[in-house]
């Protein structure tokens, strides 16, 4: 019976590549844009001293890059490489539309 031979993934350092732009992006957009808005935005408090439902969102917003980020890297970890370049493709669209959102409303 003939074996069969695995071969390399060839793409796996395309994927560590994605990976590591995303996250590069992701902590951009954090530093960036998020931190120094979070900061400003404390002033957004109504009077009544509640927080805008569109306030707890931008709160949150470090959450959803971290959750993909983790799981990109536990994929890639267990070379589950399409997996991981999914995950890592899920964190660009919410930085461009936090992105634009915040350019949009300068």
């Amino acid at each position: 019976m003939a074996e069969t031979i695995k071969q390399p993934n060839s793409n796996r350092p395309l994927v560590l590549i994605g990976l590591l732009v995303t996250q590069l992006l992701a902590l951009v957009s954090i530093l960036l844009i998020w931190l120094p808005g979070a900061f400003i935005s404390v002033v957004a408090e109504n009077p009544e001293g509640t927080v805008p439902l569109w306030l707890m969102a931008f709160y949150g917003y470090p959450i959803y890059p971290l959750a993909m980020s983790i799981g990109a890297w536990v994929a890639y970890a267990r070379r589950n490489d399409k997996l991981a370049a999914i995950l890592s493709a899920l964190l660009i669209p919410p930085i461009l539309l936090f992105v634009v959102v915040i350019f949009l409303n300068w």
